[in-house]
C-alpha cells in the first residue's frame, strides 16, 4: 500500500471525531495539499534521477 493513500486514509479516519463541518473541509483541503506535495516531490525525484 503506497505511503500516500495510508496519509489519505488517515486524513480520512481523523475526520470522525470533527465536531464542526468546516474543520472536516479544512482538513481534507490540507490533506490534498500534502498528497500535492509528495506527488510533486517524487515527479522531479524521478525527473532527476532518471
Amino acid at each position: 500500500m503506497p505511503s500516500s493513500l495510508k496519509a489519505l486514509l488517515s486524513c480520512l479516519t481523523q475526520q470522525k471525531s470533527n465536531f464542526l463541518v468546516y474543520i472536516s473541509i479544512f482538513n481534507i483541503m490540507l490533506c490534498e495539499d500534502i498528497l500535492a506535495y509528495i506527488y510533486i516531490f517524487i515527479y522531479k525525484y524521478i525527473r532527476e534521477n532518471y
